[in-house]
């Protein structure tokens, strides 16, 4: 008996031992990393779309990890959400623009032959302001305007400075809005600000209504924070200055008069003279309020007209010399109120006010009575670019470009990152314009 259980007892440790040899065999085999192949790349889709738009990417031997995998769109990072051996899934990153899918697996990287299109969302959303009419300091959210209408971008900060009724000069900047000067004495009423090329000083234009004693411009400075007025033109040859802007290639002071008279000046001699008199242009009669821009090159300068002539006039200018070639011609509008986009001269504003212009030359325009915002492109093609406006047509709703309500914008102006603010006046806000 004691032979039979040894026997049994010898094969059942036979019988077990051979049983876990075998599955821990097993278990060696099915953990073994599968051997892939050098990926492929075939194709992507969709190829056009919006940001969270999801690409499909075909190929090979991609394998099956989301951390073996990167892809960008228009060299900006797409977050991969998942890996199969033959598809790689992508989000569209939002503000991508349009250009070559990547990709990237396991080192081995692939580019597109075909860009991707790009389809932007605009959308209109208030960036500081309760509504009310009141100047209250604070956090973005916290803070209130009084009427803000017009408006300066500080780059070196990357800030944005406001003008309100009242004479005061806001600055916002890291997410907080604060007073910087209540403007005061010689400044008696404040048309314009605007921040010199270098971002070093902030010119204020006043429209002193002909008084000798006044300042027509003054300014602000960096070395003291933009905190403390100091006059810097006093008693231009007219005194009704609409606005002081810059040449942008060489910072040239430039301002307009009510009397369509554009004068330049020299900080040298500190002393003003007549750049051009616009009286001369052919087929306007009267004077009007106005203000400029430049395209970024300097070589054309744009007058925007608000009334009682309605319009953009457009000249060459030289700017080595600061000097006008060959005078000014309408640009865009028919000179009378209306609301038509169009080519040149067969549009129509009403009120145009501020206008800036971005990298690629195109005029942005805060159009204060037709409530909305319109763009101008270099060639004169008149177009709207935010708002659901029109005469009579105002309000104050955020949301998609072309339903968006504005109240009276008359201040406009670009960020670095192409963002567009507005001043809109009657709705107490600053709102921003985004392409997401």
């Amino acid at each position: 008996m004691k032979t039979i259980r040894k026997k049994n007892t010898y094969r059942a440790t036979a019988l077990i031992m051979s049983l876990f040899g075998f599955s821990f065999v097993g278990c060696s085999d099915s953990e073994k990393e599968p051997i892939l192949g050098e990926p492929t790349f075939e194709s992507y889709s969709p190829e056009t779309g919006k940001g969270g738009t999801e690409l499909m990417i075909k190929g090979a031997n991609f394998g099956n990890s989301v951390a073996d995998a990167k892809v960008w769109v228009n060299d900006i990072p797409a977050e991969v959400i998942s890996v199969t051996p033959t598809r790689i899934y992508a989000l569209v990153p939002n503000a991508a623009g349009s250009g070559a899918v990547k990709i990237a697996v396991r080192n081995k990287e692939f580019s597109s032959d075909s860009n991707f299109d790009y389809e932007y969302v605009r959308n209109v959303y208030t960036y500081s302001g309760s509504g009310a009419a009141v100047s209250v300091d604070g956090s973005l959210a916290q803070a209130s305007f009084s009427r803000p209408y017009w408006l300066t971008y500080d780059k070196k900060d990357d800030a944005l400075f406001v003008l309100e009724e009242g004479r005061r000069i806001r600055r916002i900047k890291d997410g907080m809005v604060e007073t910087v000067a209540a403007l005061s004495g010689s400044i008696n009423n404040p048309r314009s600000i605007t921040m010199s090329v270098t971002s070093d000083t902030l010119f204020i234009g006043n429209d002193n209504a002909g008084n000798p004693n006044n300042v027509s411009v003054a300014m602000l400075t960096r070395d003291t924070d933009f905190r403390v007025q100091q006059d810097y033109v006093r008693s231009a040859p007219s005194n009704h200055v609409n606005f002081a802007g810059v040449n942008p290639v060489d910072g040239t002071l430039i301002f307009y008069c009510w009397q369509r008279k554009l004068y330049k000046w020299n900080k040298t001699t500190k002393s003003a003279t007549l750049l051009y008199d616009l009286a001369t242009v052919p087929g306007i009669g009267g004077d009007f309020y106005a203000n400029f821009g430049f395209s970024p090159d300097a070589k054309t300068m744009y007058v925007v007209a608000k009334y009682p002539f309605i319009g953009i006039l457009s000249a060459q200018y030289n700017p080595s010399t600061n000097e006008i070639s060959g005078g000014f011609q309408r640009f865009a509008g028919t000179g009378s109120w209306g609301q038509s986009d169009g080519h040149g001269v067969n549009a129509s504003f009403d009120q145009p006010a501020q206008v800036t212009v971005d990298a690629q030359g195109r005029l942005y325009i805060a159009e204060k009575f037709n409530h909305w915002i319109r763009t101008v492109s270099p060639s004169g093609e008149v177009s709207r670019y935010a708002g659901d406006g029109g005469p009579g047509n105002q309000g104050f709703a955020n949301g998609n470009g072309a339903s968006a309500k504005f109240n009276e914008p008359e201040g406009i102006a670009i960020d670095k990152h192409g963002n567009i603010y507005i001043a809109d006046l009657v709705n107490s806000r600053i709102r921003i314009i985004k392409d997401e």
